[in-house]
């Protein structure tokens, strides 16, 4: 794997990891508010999240240098507007959160992670190998 290669595979990983755990703390959010009155459930779109992220929507800052700082992925999450889920059935004190179905985002989100988490482990894994057995070659 190229430097280049692994650099935007490093850093794929490490910005769809800032997503998930972002999509993580609205979820928690909203299980925490289950029982607010009034409280309107929200969401973070993973896909558009991670799209802008990798500045295919104009989020990113351009490099002059490889060697430059880029933007910081937490930085580009802001951009990113909540949005507010539409209540399957409407409660009597105006909260629009569905427990169960909050459950079931925040088990596919943690399940999310874990991929994500794996694939860092393959890709350092494989660094290892290339620097412990390259040289026995």
């Amino acid at each position: 794997m190229r430097t280049s290669d692994l650099e935007r595979t490093l850093g794929f990983i490490e910005r769809a990891m800032d997503v998930t755990l972002a999509r993580g703390k609205v979820i928690a959010t909203n299980v925490a508010h289950a029982e607010t009155p009034n409280y309107k459930a929200a969401d973070l779109d993973f896909q558009k999240m991670l799209a802008t992220v990798e500045g295919q929507e104009g989020a990113s800052m351009a490099r002059t240098h490889p060697r430059h700082i880029g933007q910081s992925p937490s930085d580009s999450l802001t951009l990113v507007q909540y949005k507010l889920e539409p209540p399957k059935e409407p409660r009597a004190d105006g909260n629009t959160v569905e427990i169960e179905e909050e459950m079931a985002k925040l088990a596919l989100n943690q399940i999310r992670f874990q991929a994500l988490t794996q694939a860092l482990n393959r890709v350092f894994s494989s660094l290892k190998e290339a620097i412990t057995e390259g040289g026995r070659r």
